[in-house]
Protein backbone atom coordinates (compact mmCIF):
# COMPACT_ATOMS: atom_id res chain seq x y z
CA UNK A 1 0.00 0.00 0.00
CA UNK A 2 3.20 2.41 0.68
CA UNK A 3 4.07 5.40 3.03
CA UNK A 4 2.29 8.47 3.59
CA UNK A 5 4.62 11.33 5.08
CA UNK A 6 2.37 13.77 6.48
CA UNK A 7 5.04 16.04 7.93
CA UNK A 8 8.22 16.17 10.16
CA UNK A 9 6.79 14.31 13.10
CA UNK A 10 4.49 11.65 11.85
CA UNK A 11 4.43 9.15 8.85
CA UNK A 12 2.15 6.79 8.29
CA UNK A 13 2.23 3.13 6.96
CA UNK A 14 -0.30 0.81 4.93
CA UNK A 15 0.01 -3.02 4.87
CA UNK A 16 0.12 -5.43 3.35
CA UNK A 17 3.89 -4.03 2.13
CA UNK A 18 6.81 -6.39 2.64
CA UNK A 19 9.08 -2.70 2.40
CA UNK A 20 7.42 -1.39 4.95
CA UNK A 21 8.62 -4.02 7.92
CA UNK A 22 12.00 -2.63 7.03
CA UNK A 23 10.34 0.64 8.02
CA UNK A 24 9.07 -0.53 10.84
CA UNK A 25 12.40 -1.72 12.34
CA UNK A 26 14.28 1.46 11.21
CA UNK A 27 11.88 3.24 13.62
CA UNK A 28 12.40 1.02 16.38
CA UNK A 29 16.18 1.21 15.77
CA UNK A 30 16.07 4.30 17.12
CA UNK A 31 15.49 3.75 20.24
CA UNK A 32 19.07 4.54 22.56
CA UNK A 33 17.64 3.61 26.28
CA UNK A 34 14.02 1.68 26.60
CA UNK A 35 11.22 -0.08 24.35
CA UNK A 36 8.02 -0.34 25.89
CA UNK A 37 5.94 -2.72 23.54
CA UNK A 38 2.09 -3.39 23.91
CA UNK A 39 1.07 -5.56 21.24
CA UNK A 40 -1.64 -8.02 21.06
CA UNK A 41 -0.43 -10.84 18.85
CA UNK A 42 3.76 -10.98 18.45
CA UNK A 43 5.18 -13.45 16.12
CA UNK A 44 7.26 -11.47 13.75
CA UNK A 45 10.42 -13.19 13.66
CA UNK A 46 12.53 -10.24 11.73
CA UNK A 47 10.87 -7.63 14.30
CA UNK A 48 12.00 -9.84 16.50
CA UNK A 49 15.54 -10.45 15.53
CA UNK A 50 16.15 -6.48 15.23
CA UNK A 51 15.05 -5.83 18.44
CA UNK A 52 17.47 -8.89 20.20
CA UNK A 53 20.58 -7.40 18.18
CA UNK A 54 19.81 -3.86 20.20
CA UNK A 55 19.74 -5.60 22.84
CA UNK A 56 23.02 -7.29 22.72
CA UNK A 57 24.76 -4.68 20.99
CA UNK A 58 23.24 -1.20 22.74
CA UNK A 59 22.20 -3.11 26.14
CA UNK A 60 18.63 -1.16 25.72
CA UNK A 61 16.12 -1.59 28.13
CA UNK A 62 12.86 -3.35 26.74
CA UNK A 63 9.65 -4.51 28.20
CA UNK A 64 6.85 -6.38 26.42
CA UNK A 65 3.08 -6.73 27.25
CA UNK A 66 1.01 -9.13 25.34
CA UNK A 67 -2.08 -10.72 25.42
CA UNK A 68 -2.32 -14.19 27.66
CA UNK A 69 -4.35 -16.19 24.94
CA UNK A 70 -1.91 -15.18 22.00
CA UNK A 71 1.54 -15.77 23.93
CA UNK A 72 0.42 -19.32 24.64
CA UNK A 73 0.27 -19.98 20.86
CA UNK A 74 2.76 -21.64 18.90
CA UNK A 75 4.50 -19.30 17.46
CA UNK A 76 4.61 -16.21 19.71
CA UNK A 77 7.97 -15.01 20.20
CA UNK A 78 7.53 -12.88 23.30
CA UNK A 79 8.54 -15.66 25.62
CA UNK A 80 11.71 -16.61 22.96
CA UNK A 81 12.86 -12.98 22.92
CA UNK A 82 13.04 -13.40 27.04
CA UNK A 83 15.26 -16.82 27.10
CA UNK A 84 17.71 -15.89 24.09
CA UNK A 85 18.28 -12.23 25.55
CA UNK A 86 19.34 -14.35 29.14
CA UNK A 87 16.50 -12.51 30.89
CA UNK A 88 17.24 -9.17 29.78
CA UNK A 89 13.67 -8.88 27.92
CA UNK A 90 10.84 -8.89 30.50
CA UNK A 91 7.15 -9.90 29.43
CA UNK A 92 4.28 -9.22 31.13
CA UNK A 93 0.59 -11.03 30.19
CA UNK A 94 -3.08 -9.79 31.03
CA UNK A 95 -5.11 -11.83 33.03
CA UNK A 96 -8.61 -11.88 31.87
CA UNK A 97 -8.86 -15.11 29.79
CA UNK A 98 -12.57 -13.72 28.84
CA UNK A 99 -11.18 -10.34 27.52
CA UNK A 100 -7.75 -9.29 25.69
CA UNK A 101 -5.15 -6.97 25.97
CA UNK A 102 -5.97 -5.63 22.08
CA UNK A 103 -3.45 -2.81 22.16
CA UNK A 104 -0.53 -1.98 19.76
CA UNK A 105 1.78 0.48 19.89
CA UNK A 106 5.54 1.04 21.11
CA UNK A 107 7.11 3.79 23.17
CA UNK A 108 10.20 4.29 22.00
CA UNK A 109 12.54 6.60 25.00
CA UNK A 110 9.46 8.35 25.57
CA UNK A 111 9.71 10.68 22.60
CA UNK A 112 7.91 8.43 20.10
CA UNK A 113 5.43 6.05 19.32
CA UNK A 114 3.97 3.67 16.62
CA UNK A 115 0.12 2.42 16.73
CA UNK A 116 -2.22 1.71 14.67
CA UNK A 117 -4.13 -1.68 13.54
CA UNK A 118 -0.58 -3.47 12.53
CA UNK A 119 -0.22 -6.33 14.54
CA UNK A 120 3.49 -7.58 14.86
CA UNK A 121 3.02 -11.14 12.66
CA UNK A 122 4.06 -11.59 8.90
CA UNK A 123 0.37 -12.21 8.27
CA UNK A 124 0.21 -8.54 8.98
CA UNK A 125 2.94 -7.28 6.91
CA UNK A 126 2.27 -9.28 3.64
CA UNK A 127 -1.65 -9.98 3.93
CA UNK A 128 -3.99 -8.18 6.06
CA UNK A 129 -5.00 -4.46 5.68
CA UNK A 130 -3.67 -2.61 8.19
CA UNK A 131 -2.13 0.91 8.88
CA UNK A 132 0.58 2.07 11.23
CA UNK A 133 1.55 5.46 12.70
CA UNK A 134 5.05 6.99 13.18
CA UNK A 135 5.19 9.74 15.22
CA UNK A 136 8.05 11.22 16.89
CA UNK A 137 6.19 13.44 19.90
CA UNK A 138 7.05 13.58 23.24
CA UNK A 139 4.05 14.58 24.78
CA UNK A 140 1.95 12.21 23.18
CA UNK A 141 4.79 9.55 23.70
CA UNK A 142 4.41 10.24 27.29
CA UNK A 143 0.80 9.84 27.73
CA UNK A 144 1.28 5.82 26.29
CA UNK A 145 4.04 5.78 28.57
CA UNK A 146 1.75 6.22 31.25
CA UNK A 147 -0.90 3.98 29.70
CA UNK A 148 1.96 1.07 29.73
CA UNK A 149 3.41 1.47 33.32
CA UNK A 150 0.17 1.29 34.76
CA UNK A 151 -0.68 -1.94 32.82
CA UNK A 152 2.97 -3.12 33.56
CA UNK A 153 1.90 -3.05 37.34
CA UNK A 154 -1.41 -4.27 36.83
CA UNK A 155 -0.16 -7.58 35.69
CA UNK A 156 2.82 -7.83 37.41
CA UNK A 157 2.52 -11.11 39.37
CA UNK A 158 2.72 -13.01 34.92
CA UNK A 159 5.63 -12.28 34.86
CA UNK A 160 7.83 -15.38 34.74
CA UNK A 161 11.40 -16.42 35.27
CA UNK A 162 13.47 -18.90 32.74
CA UNK A 163 12.84 -21.71 34.62
CA UNK A 164 9.30 -21.79 34.26
CA UNK A 165 9.68 -21.63 30.46
CA UNK A 166 8.94 -24.77 28.84
CA UNK A 167 11.92 -26.67 26.84
CA UNK A 168 10.48 -25.92 23.18
CA UNK A 169 10.24 -22.01 24.12
CA UNK A 170 14.29 -22.83 25.39
CA UNK A 171 15.04 -24.73 21.77
CA UNK A 172 13.71 -22.42 20.21
CA UNK A 173 15.54 -18.92 21.97
CA UNK A 174 19.09 -21.10 21.86
CA UNK A 175 18.62 -21.48 17.78
CA UNK A 176 17.16 -17.77 17.54
CA UNK A 177 20.52 -16.41 19.51
CA UNK A 178 22.96 -18.89 17.57
CA UNK A 179 21.00 -17.64 14.14
CA UNK A 180 22.35 -13.89 15.83
CA UNK A 181 25.45 -15.24 16.56
CA UNK A 182 26.22 -16.10 12.99
CA UNK A 183 25.12 -13.22 11.20
CA UNK A 184 27.34 -11.12 13.24
CA UNK A 185 30.27 -13.44 12.31
CA UNK A 186 29.10 -13.39 9.26
CA UNK A 187 29.32 -9.33 9.41
CA UNK A 188 32.85 -9.51 10.77
CA UNK A 189 33.83 -11.68 7.88
CA UNK A 190 33.11 -9.62 5.47
CA UNK A 191 33.75 -6.41 7.07
CA UNK A 192 38.13 -8.25 7.42
CA UNK A 193 37.52 -9.06 4.06
CA UNK A 194 36.68 -5.15 2.85
CA UNK A 195 39.26 -4.33 4.79
CA UNK A 196 41.91 -6.72 3.62
CA UNK A 197 40.93 -5.88 0.01
CA UNK A 198 40.95 -2.13 0.47
CA UNK A 199 44.24 -2.76 2.08
CA UNK A 200 45.54 -4.81 -0.93
CA UNK A 201 46.36 -1.75 -3.06
CA UNK A 202 47.70 0.54 -0.46
CA UNK A 203 50.23 -2.75 -0.32
CA UNK A 204 50.73 -2.90 -4.30
CA UNK A 205 51.30 0.84 -4.71
CA UNK A 206 53.53 0.88 -1.67
CA UNK A 207 55.71 -2.25 -3.81
CA UNK A 208 55.11 -0.34 -6.60
CA UNK A 209 56.78 2.87 -5.77
CA UNK A 210 59.48 0.70 -3.79
CA UNK A 211 60.09 -1.27 -7.00
CA UNK A 212 60.06 2.52 -9.02
CA UNK A 213 63.06 3.28 -6.63
CA UNK A 214 64.93 0.55 -6.75
CA UNK A 215 64.92 1.14 -10.91
CA UNK A 216 65.90 4.31 -9.95
CA UNK A 217 69.03 3.20 -8.03
CA UNK A 218 69.94 0.49 -9.94
CA UNK A 219 69.54 3.32 -13.07
CA UNK A 220 71.99 5.60 -11.24
CA UNK A 221 74.23 3.02 -10.23
CA UNK A 222 74.58 2.08 -13.79
CA UNK A 223 75.44 5.59 -15.08
CA UNK A 224 77.61 5.90 -12.56
CA UNK A 225 79.63 2.93 -13.82
CA UNK A 226 79.62 4.02 -17.41
CA UNK A 227 80.98 7.18 -16.33
CA UNK A 228 83.72 5.11 -14.45
CA UNK A 229 84.51 3.59 -17.41
CA UNK A 230 85.22 6.11 -20.00
CA UNK A 231 88.39 7.47 -19.35
CA UNK A 232 89.50 3.65 -19.01
CA UNK A 233 88.15 3.46 -22.23
CA UNK A 234 90.09 6.39 -23.81
CA UNK A 235 93.47 4.95 -22.47
CA UNK A 236 92.86 2.15 -23.84
CA UNK A 237 92.42 3.76 -26.92
CA UNK A 238 94.95 6.15 -26.97
CA UNK A 239 98.05 3.35 -27.21
CA UNK A 240 96.25 1.72 -29.92
CA UNK A 241 96.58 4.98 -31.89
CA UNK A 242 99.76 5.55 -30.96
CA UNK A 243 100.64 1.54 -32.15
CA UNK A 244 99.01 2.76 -35.73
CA UNK A 245 101.04 5.93 -35.63
CA UNK A 246 104.28 3.99 -35.14
CA UNK A 247 103.24 1.18 -37.76
CA UNK A 248 101.70 2.97 -40.23
CA UNK A 249 100.14 1.04 -43.21
CA UNK A 250 102.61 -0.18 -46.58
CA UNK A 251 102.72 2.46 -49.39
CA UNK A 252 103.73 2.90 -52.37
CA UNK A 253 105.86 6.20 -53.20
CA UNK A 254 105.64 8.32 -56.14
CA UNK A 255 108.64 10.84 -57.70
CA UNK A 256 106.81 13.95 -55.99
CA UNK A 257 106.50 12.22 -52.55
CA UNK A 258 102.72 11.36 -52.41
CA UNK A 259 102.06 7.54 -51.16
CA UNK A 260 99.06 5.49 -52.16
CA UNK A 261 98.08 2.55 -50.03
CA UNK A 262 99.39 -0.59 -51.37
CA UNK A 263 95.64 -3.41 -51.63
CA UNK A 264 95.80 -6.17 -49.95
CA UNK A 265 94.54 -9.74 -51.06
CA UNK A 266 95.12 -12.11 -53.97
CA UNK A 267 94.71 -11.01 -57.53
CA UNK A 268 92.30 -13.03 -59.63
CA UNK A 269 94.37 -15.68 -61.55
CA UNK A 270 93.36 -15.30 -65.53
CA UNK A 271 92.08 -19.04 -66.95
CA UNK A 272 93.61 -20.17 -70.10
CA UNK A 273 91.88 -20.74 -73.33
CA UNK A 274 91.69 -24.52 -72.65
CA UNK A 275 90.20 -24.10 -69.20
CA UNK A 276 87.52 -21.38 -70.24
CA UNK A 277 86.61 -24.39 -72.45
CA UNK A 278 85.89 -26.24 -70.28
CA UNK A 279 84.04 -24.06 -68.27
CA UNK A 280 82.02 -23.50 -71.02
CA UNK A 281 81.20 -27.08 -71.84
CA UNK A 282 80.20 -27.64 -68.77
CA UNK A 283 77.94 -24.98 -68.60
CA UNK A 284 76.02 -26.55 -71.91
CA UNK A 285 76.37 -29.72 -69.93
CA UNK A 286 74.75 -28.29 -67.20
CA UNK A 287 71.91 -26.68 -69.52
CA UNK A 288 71.14 -29.78 -71.44
CA UNK A 289 70.61 -32.05 -67.99
CA UNK A 290 67.97 -29.56 -66.76
CA UNK A 291 66.30 -29.96 -70.52
CA UNK A 292 66.58 -33.80 -70.44
CA UNK A 293 64.91 -33.73 -66.70
CA UNK A 294 62.49 -31.52 -68.09
CA UNK A 295 61.03 -33.83 -70.90
CA UNK A 296 61.36 -37.04 -68.80
CA UNK A 297 58.76 -35.57 -66.33
CA UNK A 298 56.82 -34.21 -69.00
CA UNK A 299 57.15 -37.67 -70.53
CA UNK A 300 56.24 -39.21 -67.45
CA UNK A 301 53.27 -37.11 -67.38
CA UNK A 302 51.70 -38.10 -70.73
CA UNK A 303 52.55 -41.53 -69.96
CA UNK A 304 50.22 -41.26 -66.93
CA UNK A 305 47.57 -38.95 -68.75
CA UNK A 306 47.87 -41.87 -71.53
CA UNK A 307 47.42 -44.57 -69.08
CA UNK A 308 44.46 -42.79 -67.50
CA UNK A 309 42.59 -42.48 -70.72
CA UNK A 310 43.19 -46.15 -71.78
CA UNK A 311 41.75 -47.26 -68.86
CA UNK A 312 38.75 -45.12 -68.95
CA UNK A 313 38.34 -46.78 -72.79
CA UNK A 314 38.70 -50.02 -71.70
CA UNK A 315 36.03 -49.85 -69.15
CA UNK A 316 33.79 -47.69 -71.38
CA UNK A 317 34.37 -51.07 -74.11
CA UNK A 318 33.71 -53.25 -71.01
CA UNK A 319 30.63 -51.47 -69.63
CA UNK A 320 28.96 -51.79 -74.06
CA UNK A 321 30.06 -55.11 -73.95
CA UNK A 322 28.35 -56.04 -70.34
CA UNK A 323 25.20 -54.19 -72.02
CA UNK A 324 24.88 -56.42 -75.22
CA UNK A 325 25.02 -59.58 -72.62
CA UNK A 326 22.42 -58.42 -70.57
CA UNK A 327 20.39 -57.15 -73.76
CA UNK A 328 21.05 -60.84 -75.47
CA UNK A 329 20.12 -62.83 -72.25
CA UNK A 330 16.50 -60.57 -71.36
CA UNK A 331 16.08 -61.64 -75.31
CA UNK A 332 16.40 -64.63 -75.45
CA UNK A 333 14.31 -65.31 -72.23
CA UNK A 334 11.35 -63.69 -73.85
CA UNK A 335 11.62 -65.22 -76.89
CA UNK A 336 11.82 -68.98 -74.60
CA UNK A 337 9.11 -67.41 -72.24
CA UNK A 338 6.62 -66.80 -75.32
CA UNK A 339 7.83 -70.17 -76.93
CA UNK A 340 7.14 -72.17 -73.91
CA UNK A 341 3.63 -70.18 -73.94
CA UNK A 342 2.50 -70.81 -77.45
CA UNK A 343 3.59 -74.73 -76.65
CA UNK A 344 1.21 -75.08 -73.58
CA UNK A 345 -1.41 -73.37 -75.56
CA UNK A 346 -1.58 -75.68 -78.05
CA UNK A 347 -1.25 -78.65 -76.13
CA UNK A 348 -4.11 -77.24 -74.26
CA UNK A 349 -6.78 -76.87 -77.76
Amino acid sequence: MGQEKLDQECDVLFFPDKSNEQKVIDFINLAKKELKICVFTFTNTAIATAILKKVENEKIKVRIITDDVQNEGKFSIVDVLQYASDDLIKFRTDLNKDAHMHHKYVVIDDKMIATGSFNWTSAAVLKNNENLLLIKNQKLAKIYSKNFEELWEQFKSTEKSLSKLSSDVKQRGTSLKNKIEKEAQKGEKQASSKGRKKAQPQEQEKKQVAGDMIIENEEEDEDQVKRSRKPNNQQQQKPIEQEDNNNPPPSNQTQNGDTTPVKRGRKPRQLSREEEEELQQKKENAKKKKKIKKLVKMSKVTEVKRVVLQSKMAQSRFQKFKNILYNAASFTLGVLSFGSYLYLSQRKF
